[in-house]
């Protein structure tokens, strides 16, 4: 084969080799964190790298910009400048850490302001913010509002001896918040069963105080007669300080009349009168009851009685009743109670008046009472 040169060969496919490279070299697109530099081959093999001047410029003004990314095609958006979104849950609770209200989730991006309005609640005030912040700092975060009811007004809780008007404890106050709920129980007392409560006994706090008070009568006392009457004792009567209640050094006169304030059977069928206060006499044969009808006449005559039974005084005595008491004076003799003295107290007198041979003596400005609580 005239004119093959070998040489002429590989010379050719090596010049083939050089132009496939060089565009592919020219294809290849420079990513935005590298840049390659603009090579030139001189005919001679001799190569040489070199920068042009206007790659300089282009790579100062490309480090300067943000850093691009394609989201669709024919779309560049900025990574570097694109906000961070951000969320943050808000969070009312009270002190059970029951919710006031649903929980608000806010939204925005990293670093900007939060606009938080703080939700307020009837009967409650804040006590206490956790987590909180004035821009959003975390792409998720927490602010619990902690809420504290307040408090209110105290609810009264009395127990008292219906009969004999005295406390059987000191008073309890329960405490609660404003407009919660609340449900008492009765305390039992010994030798006590409850007879009825007045007031509230469930309900809700106030603002304004409530009262409960529970009325107790002792189990021995089966009945009670508190209709006002009058007796008359044919004998000398000791008097107890209640129903089988120790002996009091008083003993009652005989043929005397005595207003009896309160009657009481006991579970044992005893009767006994109460003659005001702690003073109480067991009936028996030596006590006569005066009939009612009389009583009622006598009473109703009472600023009638003839001036034979009115006598004026100006004199003075001292009460004497059960020490450390207070006896009861009336409007009227047999009248209603209107005013108490301590025992050994000094008055002034201002009338007597004898009514179906009871005396009675007018304490100037009190009221009335018996002769036999007064020792001149």
């Amino acid at each position: 084969m005239s004119g093959f040169e070998p040489f002429n060969v590989i010379k050719r496919g090596l010049k083939v080799l050089r132009k496939e490279f060089s565009a592919e070299k020219n294809e290849k697109t420079p990513s935005t964190t590298e840049y390659t530099q603009t090579r030139i081959y001189h005919e001679n093999n001799d190569s040489k790298v070199t920068t042009r001047p206007e790659v300089h410029s282009e790579i100062a003004s490309v480090s300067k910009k943000p850093i691009f990314k394609q989201k669709n095609k024919g779309e560049l958006t900025s990574t570097s400048a694109r906000p961070i979104p951000a969320a943050l849950l808000v969070l009312y609770l009270d002190e059970k850490q029951n919710y006031l209200a649903a929980a608000q989730v806010l939204h925005g991006y990293r670093g900007q302001e939060i606009d938080l309005k703080l939700k307020r609640f009837s009967d409650y005030y804040i006590s206490q913010i956790e987590g909180y912040t004035s821009t959003f700092i975390h792409k998720y975060g927490v602010i619990k509002i902690h809420y504290h009811r307040h408090q209110a007004a105290v609810v009264w809780l009395l127990a008292k001896d219906i009969d004999q008007q005295t406390m059987l404890a000191k008073p309890e106050f329960v405490r609660g918040k404003l407009h919660a709920p609340y449900s008492l129980v009765a305390p039992s007392f010994a030798n006590y069963r409850l007879l009825q409560a007045r007031g509230p006994v469930t309900g809700h706090f106030l603002e304004r105080q409530q009262f409960v008070t529970y009325l107790y009568r002792q189990k021995l006392w089966e009945k009670v007669d508190e209709e006002l009457r009058l007796l008359k004792t044919t004998d000398f009567i000791k008097c107890v300080s209640e129903p089988h209640g120790r002996t009091l050094k008083m003993t009652l006169a005989k043929n005397t009349f005595w207003q009896i304030f309160k009657t009481v059977t006991t579970t044992d069928n005893q009767i006994w009168y109460c003659l005001g206060g702690n003073t109480w006499v067991k009936a028996d044969e030596n006590i006569k009851l005066v009939d009612k009808n009389k009583y009622l006449t006598q009473m109703a005559q009472t600023n009638n009685v003839p001036e034979s039974y009115a006598v004026s005084l100006k004199a003075s005595a001292r009460i004497d009743f059960i020490p450390g008491k207070k006896v009861n004076l009336y409007d009227l003799p047999c009248g209603k109670k209107t005013a108490q003295l301590m025992d050994g107290q000094t008055v002034k007198l201002s009338a007597q008046k004898n009514i179906n041979g009871m005396q009675w003596y007018q304490v100037a400005n009190v009221g009335w009472l018996l002769a036999e609580y007064l020792k001149f």
